[in-house]
């Protein structure tokens, strides 16, 4: 899945594995364009944070259902 937002260009996938102890997801995501060339480092962290911030509501929200 891909898409532009105020001139940054993203790129994520996520893979789903079913594994023995449950389900593992792998989750990836890149960002490009002058935006994220001109404030790399802080954008780094904003995405970084992002995909933590999923990854615990996708946890979260699956547990519940589980």
């Amino acid at each position: 899945m891909g898409g532009t937002v105020q001139g940054i260009v993203g790129i994520h996938a996520w893979t789903f594995e079913q594994t023995g102890a449950g389900v593992v997801v792998h989750t990836e995501e890149s960002w490009g364009g002058a935006p994220v060339e001109a404030a790399a480092d802080e954008l780094t962290e904003a995405l970084h944070a992002s995909l933590e911030s999923w990854l615990l509501n996708l946890k979260t929200r699956s547990e519940h259902f589980a």
